[in-house]
C-alpha cells in the first residue's frame, strides 16, 4: 500500500516537472519568435516615415505626392504604399522614376 502510493506520488510529481518544463519551453519560445517579430519591425518601420525612399541603385524615389491607383485609377494624394482609399488595393513595389528598378514595400 506505501509503495503503490509513493509511486502515484512519484509519477503525480513527475508529471508536474515534465509539465512545468514544457510550459518554460513553450514560453520561450513564443517570447524569442515574438522579440524577433519587434526587431524585424523596427528595423523596417523607418521606410514608413520617409519622405524619400531608395531604389538599389540609391536613386531617391519620392515616397509622398499624386498618385493613381492601378485597379480603379482613382486619383489621390498619400503615401505610396498606403491602400487607396477608393477601393482599398496595396501596392507591393513601385518603379523608380530614373532607372526602373523596383521598389519593394518592406512591410507588405
Amino acid at each position: 500500500m506505501s509503495a503503490s502510493r509513493s509511486t502515484r506520488t512519484g509519477l503525480r510529481m513527475g508529471g508536474f516537472v515534465v509539465g512545468t518544463l514544457l510550459w518554460c519551453a513553450v514560453t520561450l519560445w513564443l517570447g524569442v519568435v515574438g522579440l524577433w517579430k519587434v526587431l524585424w519591425f523596427l528595423t523596417h518601420v523607418r521606410q514608413v516615415f520617409s519622405r524619400t525612399l531608395h531604389c538599389p541603385r540609391g536613386h531617391a524615389v519620392d515616397a509622398f505626392g499624386p498618385l493613381r491607383c492601378g485597379r480603379c485609377h482613382a486619383a489621390f494624394e498619400a503615401h505610396v504604399f498606403d491602400p487607396c482609399p477608393a477601393c482599398g488595393a496595396k501596392v507591393r513595389f513601385i518603379a523608380c522614376p530614373r532607372c526602373g528598378l523596383a521598389v519593394r514595400n518592406l512591410l507588405a
